[in-house]
């Protein structure tokens, strides 16, 4: 080990040298276990709804189970729901819902034709619990047992509650009752009950609410439809709104400006302001639908045979057709007329597809990297998501341009737009073109991955639900010299923090490096050895403290989460790992050393050390 005393350098306080390392605080807490001291710091996550059976089984935490809401991405809004505005770097927990052990889980899901039996339900319940999410532009809702909690900012009226004021955290709407579905648009929200009633409210500038009038409703309102029955289905975007009957007739009412998104034809224009306030039946479409979603200046419908219909604005291939005809004329898409669609989901400019197989199509405007093909190229024809090949999806979403799918092992993956960290992962570039695993730190049990049943993307934030499938531990025993700096040919003991992440269940307990690495890029960002002897002390001015370790002379651009992760290497543990470096253009590049350290002659005396720089 290279060791040496240094001038006296400003030391910065530990909590300062965290904030600069992760850009911005998070209310996500960690619990660290060390040989010599512990200390926890929990936030409690609070229980926003329960039953009278759940409740009872909260003597043994065994028999009953927990579902977390969690919200990630820019908050400035409150839309995240933890009660300040913030910026979360990843899935962080919202609220609880505590369910009896014989629950079953009834997710309705947007632009689905029926949901399936989600595998973390028992079939065998004949007391399902409903839950859903959404999220709009800057604003989140969560349904319970047909009870709606919204949040967020409330221009508008948007949040249904009688003001324009924002609330920071999950908020009971008294004004509904008994709804069973909810979707969230721009500046306004629509709600479905059980009755198959749709209320609308929030800003009705382009007609997105269907009252005649354009007007906002600071609570929620009946729209009086000319529809004969129910409505089984809601959809929205920023400024148009579609309903399903039960019988499978569609309307659509809110801002056209002469893309046809509505459907209507000419001879139903807008009537005021680009909008049209009176819903409206697409005539146009030759067969009954089941699902709908509507896109930024398109919607897709979904009948029950599984075929896609869509029209609309084209410019960016958002139909599929292979070309950029748009127009308000329902067309179906040929390439897909022999695949059975399950699923539709769409952005601002883009659309997914779910087949009946469980694979991922995508398609539209691709500058985002929103249809995960490892390009940022628009695609005119749907496509298969290669990198989901080897996964069944269940479940799929859309935010303004980044995409989310739900696997039948409870994996969430996403990908496309992460500027404002909206999909859970740190340290992404702006554009992801492929889709990412997304890993979960929870507050009170420290690290660990759980089963996620749904996602919702908003354009700057999402949320998840997920089961909780067991704690986890986080911590840090001192070791001696690790067999992958050997390996690496690199000197020996640079670091002596071994850091195990163990996922813990109940059928044992194993170690994941992955959450290991999230940790400690959560806790360091990219920070390389030489910002992080920039930012502190180089050695201490006391006489009997041991000098620090001089990594920032050997390896100065190796970032610190990749040497820790690095150095875990250990039989039975964790396998080992690259070193990563930060070159010159900022970016996260494999360590490629030009030069050769051999361990045997580590030990001498003598060993002359060359410093790595970018581009050598």
């Amino acid at each position: 080990m290279m060791m040496m005393r240094m001038r006296r350098r400003r030391r910065l306080p530990l909590a300062a040298l965290r904030q600069s390392c992760s850009g911005s605080p998070t209310s996500l807490s960690f619990r660290f276990i060390s040989s010599s001291h512990s200390s926890t710091t929990t936030k409690t996550v609070p229980l926003l709804w329960t039953t009278t059976a759940a409740a009872a089984a909260t003597t043994d935490p065994n028999d009953a189970v927990t579902v977390q809401l969690l919200s990630w991405g820019r908050g400035s809004s409150g839309q995240l729901g933890g009660g300040i505005e913030e910026l979360r770097l990843y899935p962080t927990p919202v609220a609880s819902l505590l369910l009896p052990p014989s629950f079953r889980l009834s997710l309705p899901i947007p632009g689905r034709l029926s949901p399936p039996l989600n595998h973390h339900q028992n079939p065998n319940s004949s007391d399902p619990v409903d839950v859903s999410i959404s999220c709009g532009l800057f604003h989140s809702a969560l349904l319970v047992n047909r009870k709606l909690w919204i949040w967020g900012k409330g221009d508008g009226g948007r949040l249904g509650l009688g003001h324009e004021n924002p609330s920071f955290v999950p908020t009971l709407n008294p004004n509904l009752d008994s709804l069973q579905s909810i979707a969230l648009g721009g500046l306004h929200s629509v709600a479905l009950n059980s009755l198959g009633q749709v209320f609308t409210w929030g800003y009705g500038g382009f007609g997105a609410l269907g009252h005649s009038v354009y007007h906002r409703e600071l609570l929620p309102r009946l729209v009086n439809g000319s529809w004969d029955g129910k409505i089984s289905h809601i959809a929205t975007s920023g400024t148009h709104t579609a309903a399903i009957t039960e019988s499978g007739e569609l309307y659509t009412w809110g801002r056209d400006e002469g893309d046809g998104r509505l459907g209507l034809g000419p001879s139903r224009g807008p009537d005021q302001a680009g909008g049209l306030s009176i819903p409206s039946k697409v005539a146009a479409l030759p067969v009954p639908v089941a699902a709908v979603s509507c896109g930024g200046f398109f919607t897709v419908a979904l009948t029950e045979e599984g075929q896609i219909w869509n029209w609309g604005a084209n410019s960016n291939y958002e139909l599929g057709r292979g070309d950029k005809f748009g127009g308000w004329k329902p067309k179906p898409i040929p390439s897909l007329e022999d695949t059975h669609i399950i699923q539709i989901a769409t952005g601002g400019y883009h659309s997914l597809a779910l087949t009946d197989e469980g694979k991922v199509l995508s398609w539209g405007h691709g500058g985002h990297g929103q249809l995960g093909h490892y390009s940022i190229e628009n695609q005119k024809i749907p496509v298969l998501v290669e990198a989901l090949a080897d996964e069944r999806v269940i479940y799929i979403a859309c935010g303004g341009s980044s995409s989310a799918a739900v696997t039948d092992k409870g994996k969430l993956y996403m990908w496309g737009n992460a500027k404002d960290s909206q999909l859970g992962l740190p340290g992404l570039p702006e554009v992801q073109p492929f889709p990412v695993e997304v890993l979960f730190l929870m507050d009170d049990d420290g690290l660990g991955i759980h089963n996620v049943l749904c996602v919702a993307v908003g354009a700057s934030h999402a949320m998840c639900l997920v089961s909780r499938l067991g704690g986890a531990s986080l911590g840090a025993f001192h070791m001696g010299v690790v067999k992958t700096l050997v390996e690496h040919t690199l000197l020996p003991g640079q670091l002596q923090c071994f850091v195990v992440a163990t996922r813990v269940m109940s059928q044992g307990a194993i170690h994941e490096v992955r959450l290991l690495q999230m940790m400690l890029r959560h806790l360091t960002n990219n920070l390389t050895f030489q910002e992080a002897c920039d930012l502190t002390e180089q050695s201490s001015p006391r006489k009997h403290e041991p000098p620090r370790c001089l990594n920032y002379l050997t390896s100065p651009h190796v970032v610190l989460w990749s040497a820790v992760a690095a150095l875990c290497a250990f039989a039975g543990l964790f396998e080992a790992q690259e070193l990563m470096v930060k070159d010159s253009c900022e970016e996260i590049v494999l360590y490629r050393p030009p030069f050769h350290l051999d361990p045997d002659k580590a030990s001498g005396s003598s060993v002359v050390v060359e410093c790595w720089q970018p581009g050598d």
